[in-house]
């Protein structure tokens, strides 16, 4: 009686599994994140069930080794914001995806506390504190933007906040240019107001 029992429990578990795996065939892929390798521009991008991979493209479903840790970003076609991501493998398939997209972003001294306005997520500094939305505070303090025009290479900080130990020096009218013949990243400050020092 009991290896009877014990025969129709593992025949009806067999079942169960047989059926839950004729299920997920019929309705589709289970949810797992999958890598795939595009044949023709050698990007990887990412998709939610190894079924959304295109036929041809390789699969993977650990991220791969080529995909570097560079933050890029992704346009979501349903919001058309841009989201930032840790690697270009980790932006959707269908989105738009670039290194330095032109969309205005804050970012947020984390010395100062101060948020100024960015007119692309490369501009703002490595450390920094970055939003997509106007920070509260932004609007309170409107003397503290700052404003970076990309086509001039031209950065102007209405209002400065430069800490050093103890001690802060307050700036008004901040400007620094960019220098031709060399990277984006190389300024040079071409205009500067000093109001205080505090200690």
């Amino acid at each position: 009686m009991k290896k009877l029992l014990l025969i129709l429990l593992l025949t009806g578990s067999l079942q169960s599994i047989a059926e839950t795996s004729n299920n997920t065939r019929a309705s589709g892929c289970i949810d797992v994140i999958t890598y795939g390798l595009n044949p023709e521009t050698d990007e990887w991008r990412v998709f939610p069930t190894p079924c959304d991979v295109p036929e041809r493209w390789v699969k993977s479903y650990t991220r791969p080794s080529s995909c570097l840790d560079v933050i890029v970003y992704g346009q979501n076609p349903n919001t058309e914001k841009w989201e930032s991501f840790e690697t270009s493998c980790d932006v959707p398939a269908k989105w738009e995806m670039k290194s330095c997209p032109n969309f205005v972003i804050y970012g947020q001294n984390p010395k100062t506390k101060n948020w100024y306005k960015f007119s692309t997520p490369c501009d703002v500094a490595k450390g920094w504190n970055s939003s997509n939305e106007v920070p509260e505070t932004f609007q309170e303090k409107c003397t503290e933007k700052a404003t970076y025009f990309s086509e001039q290479g031209v950065l102007y900080i209405p209002f400065l906040d430069n800490i050093y130990y103890t001690q802060i020096t307050k700036y008004k009218d901040v400007e620094f240019k960019r220098i031709k013949n060399y990277n984006n990243l190389l300024l040079e400050l071409t205009k500067l107001t000093k109001i205080a020092e505090v200690e």
